[in-house]
């Protein structure tokens, strides 16, 4: 068997530490060629900009709906917290396997600046009494995620339940309101892109 010597031998680990950089470096252009097409492909679908609005009553979501009409706006419209979740998880990101390669796509993290959350602050039980903290555990299941806390969300519910939604103050892109004018300002945020976005705080009101 023929020896190598010294500097032959770090010329040989020079050349193969070279040939996996480059390979390295080639398999995340692929990586990112994948992972752009899939963007591509996801984008749009549900179309963006997007309105997620989340109350158990139909009734009520009337006015969003009405007033979301002739914009550039998509709307979904969830009834309740565990649907709301179920979207959520649905979306937040898909896995590829495909030559060891694992590659995650975030639609919401992808969408965050076309996305907005608008939900209403009590849900009924099913013995007919009224949760008045459902539209904070929507805030908190955002932010429990990193990716999912740069989506705002605005709680729009009544003055006399509005106290109930102080945790919003813990949030940066989190608010409550009881005006109806305050959730058109929030809801034209997402065309309109130099908002104040004063709808993120504690019981927002229009000035």
């Amino acid at each position: 068997m023929e020896k190598v010597g010294l500097d032959e031998w770090k010329s040989l680990k020079t050349v193969e530490q070279s040939t996996i950089n480059y390979m390295d470096e080639e398999a995340n252009k692929v990586k990112a060629d994948r992972v752009a097409k899939l963007a591509n492909e996801r984008r749009g679908t549900p179309p963006v900009p997007l309105l997620i609005e989340i109350h158990h009553n139909r009734e009520q979501q009337k006015p969003s709906i009405e007033y979301v009409k002739g914009k550039k706006i998509k709307a979904i419209y969830l009834t309740s917290i565990v649907e709301a979740e179920n979207w959520i998880r649905s979306h937040k990101g898909i896995d590829l396997n495909d030559e060891r390669l694992i590659i995650k796509l975030e639609f919401l993290k992808l969408h965050k600046d076309e996305i907005r959350i608008l939900t209403n602050n009590n849900r009924p039980f099913p013995n007919r009494k009224m949760d008045i903290s459902a539209g904070g555990r929507i805030v908190q299941i955002l932010n429990a995620d990193d990716d999912l806390s740069e989506i705002p969300i605005l709680i729009y519910t009544s003055q006399g339940i509005i106290k109930f939604t102080r945790g919003v103050e813990k949030y940066p892109l989190a608010g409550s309101t009881s005006q109806w004018e305050m959730v058109k300002r929030y809801i034209d945020g997402l065309i309109e892109k130099d908002e104040t976005r004063d709808w993120a705080q504690f019981n927002a009101q229009c000035k």
